[in-house]
């Protein structure tokens, strides 16, 4: 009896209350937006994203009574400015009241379903406690109910719809039946829904809400103010450094500065460094307390926005080796703003955390693997990426991003695409071995360490041929190969002008301090050199003494895009083998064989090569080569692992040459 006269009393609560005068009403405005009081959604304003569904919490501030039921109405798509964008699905109960003596009841009387599939909705609400005097305490609850909802498609000219869940006839009781005050401080929950997500700024915010920053070093983000609704003479904060979920302790506050805002002396910033322990990087977790305020009366800031309000000094601690991309942020928090006569002014921060992702000084650019290196790897990732055989996502995206990069400066500006210009930017900070802003790649040496794979060890020879007229790049291996790093000193005089002749399809190079690096690769990701033993580039140019050129670096890698490991190396000083004057295909040998052959062939002039194996009955079993080759001595390897016993042929195709061999498998 004693429960059912809580409800009736509820009931009646929503017509005790007596109006407030016009300018009472306004102030109480102000002063409950800050203060938030009652039944309210844990936002007043929210943006979503069309065609998607969603869930908000309902909270309960500053309860002064143990309250046994509580009951209301939300009305949704029905303020005056709506738009009929939101379809109600579901209220439940939140981890407050999940205990099962709390019970939830309500009623949805539907309006008209629009072709988008919204309607203007009632739901009535009621939640009350099966037990006697068991209800909840006084105090706040910020997880009470949860209201899920769906966000209409738009149309392709529409964009930032409002809409709107307004709460209206709150109440709530006690157990005895005593009506408890739960007026919502705000009682409308704005949705706006967009096609993309490009929140606008409002309240005390960062200029940017994500940076990238190099390790080791100090920078300086500007923070703004904006949307500012009345004459603003004070304004306090807290920063918090280092504090937000997931934060590595990598941020070390160093002053906060008036900007140009307020960089007249009537303005006065004062602030408090409360400093955490100081972590062995000179980093530290810390709180930054702030009062702005302007000496004269009624002198401060006039609504509107404000983007250069006050700058914050910091310094990014220096990272060990190979680890990149930490994550840590400076958050606003108990922001606050008056009038001179003392009014509240909401300076919410429409986001308050700016995140800040440091950066590896050493690696990071290019690094598009993160293995530490920056070489020919990177690269083929980068056109793999372009030609579509595979796609840079997350981390490897933003290191192989890096155009535009204006030299001299101390970062990229990236574009957001990964493209040609990328990969040109690339490989000339590779040969070069700078940064545009001057810093020196880590390139690596001869033997690299990389983690869990990315290399192989499988075994290669490479040969490489010094003369007087240049060096030429033979390599016998049993895999195929898509690129080639190759780096040279004590070269002597160069001239600075090459024409590499490569089977890899294209040849780049740079000289400098008597270091000539080489990378070769396809930038249509084609050509290979085919496993065996076969010419990969020549580099035509004068060496006055062959015998004081050293090898420096030698990088192979594989077409899986595998790093190959164990090369051995053979140096010759002397002139290379003479190219080929006429078509010829060889024996293969060993024959017999089991299960593995090499088969060598020459060309004397560029052209389209086809190699096939076919049976004993004519059948094609598999085609070894087929593509542009240049004049050269070329072999490959054939393994008929899966193949039977028998006699087989091997058929070459050049032009107008072609050749038929036998050879015999026998196991």
């Amino acid at each position: 009896m004693i429960f059912l006269l809580s409800i009736i009393l509820i009931a009646q609560l929503n017509i005790q209350s007596a109006p407030l005068p016009q300018d009472e009403k306004k102030f109480n405005s102000l002063l409950t937006d800050s203060t938030q009081s009652g039944l309210i959604f844990e936002k007043d304003l929210i943006y979503r994203l069309k065609d998607s569904s969603y869930t908000d919490k309902i909270q309960l501030k500053n309860l002064s009574q143990r309250a046994q039921a509580i009951q209301f109405k939300i009305s949704v798509n029905k303020s005056a400015d709506d738009s009929l964008t939101l379809t109600f699905q579901n209220i439940t109960k939140g981890n407050d009241i999940a205990d099962t003596s709390w019970v939830l009841a309500f009623n949805i009387i539907r309006g008209t379903i629009q072709p988008n599939g919204a309607s203007a909705d009632d739901i009535y609400v009621l939640i009350y406690n099966q037990n006697y005097n068991n209800g909840l305490q006084p105090g706040n609850y910020d997880d009470l109910l949860g209201v899920s909802y769906r966000v209409a498609n738009l149309q392709a000219n529409q964009d930032s719809l409002k809409s709107s869940f307004r709460l209206s006839n709150v109440a709530a009781s006690t157990y005895d039946g005593f009506p408890i005050d739960i007026t919502p401080s705000r009682n409308e929950f704005k949705v706006i829904t967009v096609h993309s997500f490009a929140i606008p700024k409002r309240g005390l915010v960062f200029q940017q809400d994500t940076v990238y920053r190099l390790e080791d070093f100090s920078y300086t983000d500007v923070m703004q103010l904006k949307g500012l609704s009345a004459q603003a003479q004070a304004l306090q904060f807290r920063l918090k450094v280092n504090q937000a979920i997931n934060d590595q302790t990598i941020l070390s506050f160093q002053s906060i500065q008036k900007g140009n805002d307020i960089s007249d002396p009537s303005w006065v910033l004062n602030y408090n460094v409360i400093r955490g322990p100081i972590t062995p990087n000179g980093a530290s977790q810390d709180e930054i307390l702030v009062l702005l305020y302007n000496l004269n009366q009624n002198n401060g800031l006039p609504p509107g926005n404000y983007n250069d309000l006050f700058r914050v000094n910091y310094r990014v601690a220096d990272l060990p080796p190979l680890i990149d991309s930490i994550k840590s942020s400076f958050l606003i928090t108990d922001a606050l703003a008056s009038t001179y006569q003392g009014f509240p002014i909401d300076i919410t921060p429409s986001r308050n955390e700016l995140t800040v992702i440091a950066r590896n000084r050493v690696g990071f650019y290019g690094d598009v693997n993160g293995d530490g290196c920056l070489d020919i790897l990177d690269i083929l990732m980068v056109v793999d990426h372009i030609i579509g055989r595979d796609s840079l996502e997350g981390e490897a995206f933003l290191r192989a991003d890096l155009a535009p990069w204006v030299p001299g400066t101390p970062e990229p500006n990236p574009d957001g695409v990964v493209n040609v210009q990328d990969l040109s930017l690339l490989q000339n900070i590779i040969l070069t071995g700078v940064y545009p802003n001057g810093i020196e790649i880590n390139a690596c040496s001869f033997v690299i360490n990389s983690p869990a794979g990315g290399m192989t060890n499988n075994n290669q020879q490479t040969t490489i041929y010094l003369s007087k007229n240049g060096i030429t790049l033979y390599l016998d291996s049993d895999v195929d190969i898509r690129g080639m790093q190759a780096e040279f000193s004590n070269i002597g005089n160069f001239s600075g002008e090459m024409n590499i002749n490569t089977a890899l399809g294209q040849g780049h190079y740079y000289f400098g301090n008597n270091i000539l690096r080489v990378l070769l690769y396809d930038r249509m990701g084609i050509k290979t050199v085919k496993s065996g033993n076969n010419f990969v580039a020549h580099l035509p140019f004068p060496i006055s003494n062959p015998q004081n050129v050293m090898v420096e670096k030698l990088i192979l890698i594989s077409s899986s895009n595998e790093r190959l490991l164990d090369n051995k190396l053979e140096i010759k000083y002397q002139n290379p083998p003479p190219l080929p004057l006429e078509f010829n295909l060889y024996q293969n040998f060993p024959n017999p064989f089991n299960p593995g052959t090499k088969i060598a062939y020459s060309i004397p002039r560029d052209e389209v090569v086809t190699i096939k194996i076919f049976d004993l009955l004519g059948n094609e079993i598999q085609t070894l080569v087929n593509e542009f080759q240049t004049q050269n001595y070329y072999e490959i390897q054939f393994n008929a692992e899966n193949l039977s016993s028998g006699i087989y042929f091997y058929q070459m195709k050049a032009g107008e040459f072609l050749q038929t061999k036998k050879m015999i498998l026998l196991r």
